[in-house]
């Protein structure tokens, strides 16, 4: 809880630089909560000289300001567009995931069928069956 509560004093300075009309449409009871459950000795400064993205702001600090803006700042057309936006960052996370930890184990087969197929069948047999076979091969010609 102790990253969390340093999180909700991140969000609080960068949740008041919004315009008033925006900070209104959060709701009183959020506000509250950050305000109660915030890290007391934390303090967090903004460097109005660098973007937003070069602030060292905490994950929790960005899933924090993400619920914010999705549950109370975009219009509904805003929300279709970045919900999009949110599913198709999870599909590419999901394809690499897969290609980083893919175990394919039927196209693995595949791949040493087709490595072994250049390379002559050995059979191992037991020693009176080929002595058998050499004698068939014999009586056959």
């Amino acid at each position: 809880m102790n990253n969390f509560s340093k999180s909700l004093v991140e969000a609080d300075v960068l949740l008041n630089q919004l315009e008033r009309e925006y900070k209104d449409k959060i709701p009183n009871s959020f506000w509250k909560y950050i305000q109660e459950n915030k890290d007391k000795n934390y303090k967090f400064y903004i460097d109005f000289s660098k973007n937003l993205e070069n602030q060292n702001i905490m994950p929790d600090t960005i899933a924090i300001l993400t619920y914010v803006n999705i549950e109370y700042l975009l219009n509904e057309e805003q929300n279709k567009v970045f919900n999009q936006m949110l599913q198709e960052d999870e599909k590419i996370s999901e394809l690499r995931k897969k290609e980083k930890y893919s175990i394919d184990i039927f196209n693995k087969k595949q791949k040493e069928k087709k490595l072994n197929s250049n390379f002559p069948i050995v059979i191992n047999e037991k020693w009176y069956i080929k002595i058998i076979n050499q004698i068939k091969k014999i009586f056959i010609k």
